[in-house]
């Protein structure tokens, strides 16, 4: 028989399901902003973010009345705890997502080509897409793999921002992918603050970063 608790888990778990959908959304406007700037409009970002921050009220809310009503201890009560963790996680990936393009709309760079940009993108998208899934199915494997791809993207980063460093004129489309690369960065940080919280659901412990 359920318990009355996992009505209120059931709940958290579809509410970060919403966010991450969301998240994805985001994702393909940000990837065509940057493949098509003349089409880049920032305006098409921010219902998706005024939304995240809709659901993700709603389940900090729905975590303090599952604490309040419930008592919840071991599993459970780490799993409220970092469902908050993770909302606040897929609400900033968001975000960083909607300032690259205000930054790209702001710039009003038409003839830039963000090659290292979008070739980190992929690989920032499939981290995020990682740690999710490591979460929402507590898998440790995952999370660990996400703590790796972590260390990949750490180096791809310096790597590319010692390459645009290293030119002998720093132009204002290297100058705006700097920044963007930087979001990137972030970014990978919070999909690695998802895979800690997973694994914490699982075990307990929480993983080195």
């Amino acid at each position: 028989m359920p318990r009355l608790i996992d009505l209120g888990l059931a709940r958290l778990r579809e509410l970060i399901y919403m966010m991450h959908s969301m998240v994805k959304e985001a994702f393909k406007h940000t990837r065509r902003c940057l493949s098509n700037i003349s089409e880049c409009d920032p305006e098409t970002i921010r219902p998706l973010s005024r939304k995240i921050i809709e659901l993700r009220d709603e389940a900090v809310a729905l975590a303090a009345e599952i604490i309040a009503r419930y008592q919840p201890v071991a599993r459970d009560l780490r799993l409220v705890i970092s469902s908050m963790e993770v909302s606040y996680d897929l609400f900033r990936i968001t975000r960083y997502l909607s300032e690259t393009m205000r930054i790209v709309g702001v710039a009003g760079l038409s003839d830039c080509r963000f090659e290292q940009a979008l070739a980190l993108l992929d690989k920032v998208e499939v981290m995020v897409e990682l740690a999710v899934s490591a979460y929402t199915s507590t898998d440790v494997e995952k999370a660990k793999k996400v703590i790796e791809l972590d260390n990949t993207i750490d180096e791809a980063y310096l790597s590319t921002v010692k390459q645009l460093l290293s030119r002998e004129c720093i132009t204002s489309c290297s100058a705006v992918e700097l920044l963007i690369l930087r979001h990137w960065e972030r970014i990978a940080d919070h999909a690695s603050y998802m895979a800690i919280s997973a694994y914490y659901v699982a075990t307990g412990n929480r993983l080195e970063h």
